[in-house]
């Protein structure tokens, strides 16, 4: 019933834009609007493969398959990631230079990007699978944000 969104999270340090982190949301429920505050399902995006992590609802979590349709989603990969980031960070880039952080509400659809919309409050939901860790790592950019410097992936990673 609803328009299934990528969410795809921007952040600008500098003159570098890089995308840190992203989630598919699955309506239930037979709502027309797919969020978790109207029952959808949040899948996490691996940001570097596409590949999609566990679901979690208001309901519960370690979703596998859509728990009404039974359509597996976990594991699957997001056909044309790699254009999907491009387009988000093309996007960011046209945003005004103060707005640092922006989540892009995108669909994909026969090989065409659609952006539904941009969020100045993109939201940061709890993730089922605690290994992906992008809670430490969204941390990170904020600190690099803050003290307005780029930081590479070395630094990403290492939970400072």
């Amino acid at each position: 019933m609803a328009l299934n969104p990528l969410r795809v999270t921007t952040i600008r340090i500098g003159d570098r834009i890089d995308v840190c982190y992203a989630f598919f949301t699955a309506g239930s429920q037979g709502k027309i609007i797919a969020n978790d505050c109207s029952s959808g399902i949040v899948f996490s995006v691996n940001t570097e493969t596409g590949e999609l992590g566990l679901g979690q609802s208001r309901w519960g979590n370690g979703f596998v398959e859509h728990p009404e349709s039974g359509v597996e989603v976990a594991g699957k990969r997001i056909p044309d990631w790699e254009n999907i980031k491009a387009f988000c960070r093309d996007a960011h880039s046209h945003a005004p230079e103060g707005i640092g952080l922006i989540g892009w509400d995108v669909c994909w659809s026969a090989g065409e990007i659609s952006l539904v919309e941009g969020n100045n409050g993109p939201g940061f939901p709890e993730l089922p699978n605690k290994k992906e860790d992008q809670w430490k790592m969204m941390k990170n950019y904020l600190n690099c944000l803050e003290q307005k410097k780029v930081c590479d992936e070395t630094t990403m990673n290492k939970g400072e």
